[in-house]
This record gives structure tokens, C-alpha cells and sequence, in this order.
């Protein structure tokens, strides 16, 4: 193999132009807002070190991540554009801080004190991002009615250290993606928080530098509290952070990835035999089995164990047995003609036959999200941009140039 393929085993297709497709949209409604385009998790598994060279490529502001490697790794494949850590960072790696003009998030007074302490022992000064805590339950100073004046004293003697300039402030949602009454009032309740610290901040003579506060959920379906900045994720990669008509309703996304196994065997079952670990199927007729080369081991969950179903030569094929680490059976007797090497669909389109992110997160018992940040680092991702594959990234044989 050259060093540009890869094994045609398990891998995803990847669709930049449903990137490029899908942030036009989000540029569109964010309006005269800044994008902050969300690559953390490996850019929801989808490979940051191609995804965010090519967001900045085609318009995107900031990235936002959630720790220093992550920062590092995009910056290393050309990202020029500001960059947010959203996690917390030693105090220890100030140097690589400020080395690679990162931004990070500043969440406590104790934090604050620990990364000015560095940052003037290196005779540096770091840009932070105030993290407030509006009712997430995570980090941030805590702004409620009873802690209101102590997050804005607090936020005050952050703001005064050396070694640390402030550039924005931001605050993340709970339940922006939520449309019942509670949740809707519960989003306006931490919007109204957050502009009552930035205002509070801004009349004791602090900037609080760039506000943003609206995740993928955010961005659609509150378009009043947008800022200076909005921070799409989920949407970027053409999945909404919910299933509802409140979220879904408001712009037209296209899926970016695709994930595709071939056939390694086909063999027949006599009724009554048994299929995988567990002996979990049992074949209630003589049925054709095809075997194939994805498990639970590249992403593909174990809880889709006679649930799940792919699509082989453009028609559905149950998945029989427990999933195994690294293989999954299909039962493919009502399929013409499957044999060794024809190329499987776990989710994505085949023909008229489509099987979604959320299709397989709802047979899991778990969210969209997770089915594309589950993807392995044994599973190659292939990109495809105006009708070529322009670029295969194997994590296995990726090296240090």
C-alpha cells in the first residue's frame, strides 16, 4: 500500500463538502457573529487534523477543544486562527500556553492565581476566557442570585493579575436543545445570568472581551442570544444535538460520515443452530449468514446485539448475535447474490436505503454524538471533496513528519 490508502477493512467516508455545505448554513444564521467551529473528541471522531485546517479554510474564526493535546494537534496541522480550551490545563504548561497562542479557559479565583503565578514566572502573558457557571453544574464561577456578587468580585481580582489577559467570557447551556416550557425558561434563565455578569463586569470597568454562550442548540433555536460568538459542534458534522421539531425545524443539515465493513464470509445455518458469543440467536429456519469485519472494537456497539441492521447491496440485513469485538453477523438469506468482499453500510446511504447516526444511537440507548466520537482510531477516515479522495488518514500508521 502507498502511504496516502488504506486496508478497505472497516473504515468512515467522509464528506467535506457536507462540512462545507453545513457551516454555510451556520454562517448564515449566526449572522454578523463570529463561528467558533467545536473539533474536540478528534472533531466528534471525524479527524481534527483534516476538519479544522479545512474549517478555517472556508471561513471559520476560532476553534474550540477540550485540552491542550487537542490545541496542540490542530495547530501542528496549520490552524492559524485563535484557539479555546474549554477544559482545564496544568498550571504547569503555561510555557505551551503561550508558545502556541492558545486561549484558555479560566473557571475560579484559585485558577486564575495558579496560572498568573506561571505566567509571570515565565515573564508571559496568557489569554483567558472566563468560564461562568450559569447552571451547567461544571466549572465556572458560580453566578446564581446568591452568588452573584462574589462571581463578579471574584471575576474582578481574576481580571487583576498579572500574567493573565481576559479576551472573552462564556457560559454553556444545559438545555438549550429542549422545548418543553421548564427548558426554554431554563435557558433564558442562564442567558439572563450571564448578560447580567457581563454587564456587571463592563460597569466596573471591565471588557469582558468576546461573549458567546450558544452551543449547536443554542445557535438554532435562540437566535436572540447569539453575541459576538457562537460555538457550533454536533452541527457542524450534520447531526442535530436533539431529535424534536424545536431543534431540527431550523436549518437543513447533510451527514458528514459514513462508516462502511466489508463481507468475510457467507455460509448457511440449518434451523435451530446458534449465532456468535452468548448463543444469543437462534436461526429459526435454514438462513444465510454473512460475517463481516466491524465490532464493538471499531465503534460499532455491543447493545445493537440483535438489534442493529446494515445494508448490503442496497437492502436491510439484521444483525443476528451478539456483536463481538471484531466482527458483527448479518442475516442476508432475502439478499441475491452476497459474497466475500462486497461492501456492508453500517450507517449511511446505500442506494435508496439509509440507516442515520441517530437510527443506531436510538437502537444503543445512547445519543448521535457518541455513535461518531465512538469511532476508533483502528478505523481509517476517507475524505471526499468535489466527487474525489482527496486524503485517507490511517491512525495506525500516522507518524510524526
Amino acid at each position: 500500500m502507498t502511504e496516502n490508502e488504506v486496508l478497505r477493512r472497516t473504515w468512515a467516508d467522509i464528506s467535506l463538502d457536507a462540512v462545507e455545505y453545513n457551516f454555510r448554513q451556520i454562517r448564515a444564521a449566526a449572522g454578523p457573529a463570529k463561528v467558533m467551529a467545536v473539533v474536540k473528541a478528534d472533531a466528534y471522531g471525524h479527524g481534527d487534523r483534516m476538519m479544522a485546517p479545512f474549517l478555517e479554510s472556508i471561513g471559520a474564526d476560532w476553534f474550540g477543544v477540550s485540552n491542550l493535546e487537542e490545541a496542540l494537534g490542530i495547530r501542528e496541522s496549520g490552524v492559524t486562527k485563535p484557539i479555546l480550551i474549554f477544559g482545564s490545563t496544568p498550571p504547569e504548561c503555561a510555557y505551551e500556553l503561550a508558545k502556541w497562542d492558545i486561549t484558555q479557559a479560566c473557571y475560579s479565583l484559585e485558577y486564575a492565581k495558579e496560572l498568573s503565578d506561571a505566567a509571570v514566572k515565565l515573564g508571559a502573558t496568557l489569554n483567558v476566557h472566563l468560564k461562568f457557571d450559569t447552571g451547567m453544574g461544571r466549572i465556572g464561577f458560580v453566578v446564581t442570585d446568591d452568588c452573584f456578587d462574589t462571581a463578579l468580585a471574584e471575576s474582578k481580582e481574576a481580571v487583576s493579575l498579572p500574567g493573565i489577559r481576559v479576551t472573552g467570557t462564556f457560559t454553556h447551556f444545559s438545555v438549550a436543545d429542549e422545548a418543553s416550557e421548564e427548558s426554554i425558561a431554563y435557558t433564558k434563565m442562564q442567558f439572563d445570568r450571564f448578560t447580567r455578569i457581563c454587564a456587571a463586569m463592563k460597569a466596573a470597568g471591565i471588557d469582558p472581551g468576546i461573549r458567546h454562550c450558544c452551543n449547536s442548540a443554542g445557535l438554532l433555536c435562540y437566535p436572540e442570544m447569539r453575541l459576538d460568538m457562537v460555538r457550533p459542534g454536533i452541527i457542524l458534522y450534520g447531526l442535530y444535538p436533539a431529535d424534536n421539531e424545536f431543534v431540527t425545524s431550523k436549518i437543513k443539515l447533510s451527514p458528514v460520515m459514513e462508516m462502511r465493513t466489508v463481507v468475510t464470509m457467507v455460509k448457511s445455518l440449518a434451523a435451530g443452530s446458534t449465532v456468535s458469543y452468548g448463543r444469543r440467536y437462534t436461526a429459526p429456519e435454514d438462513e444465510i449468514i454473512a460475517s463481516t469485519a466491524v465490532g464493538y472494537a471499531d465503534g460499532y456497539h455491543r447493545l445493537l446485539t440483535n438489534r442493529g441492521r446494515m445494508i448490503v447491496r442496497g437492502q436491510y440485513a439484521k444483525v443476528t448475535g451478539s456483536v463481538c469485538m471484531d466482527q458483527t453477523m448479518l442475516e442476508v438469506t432475502g439478499i441475491p447474490g452476497v459474497k466475500e468482499g462486497d461492501r456492508v453500510t453500517v450507517f449511511g446511504r446505500d442506494g435508496d436505503a439509509f440507516i442515520s447516526a441517530d437510527e443506531v444511537a436510538a437502537l444503543a440507548g445512547t445519543i448521535n454524538y457518541e455513535v461518531v466520537c465512538a469511532m476508533s482510531r483502528r478505523v481509517p477516515r476517507c475524505y471526499y471533496y468535489q466527487g474525489e479522495n482527496i486524503h485517507n488518514f490511517d491512525y495506525l500508521r500516522w507518524k510524526e513528519k
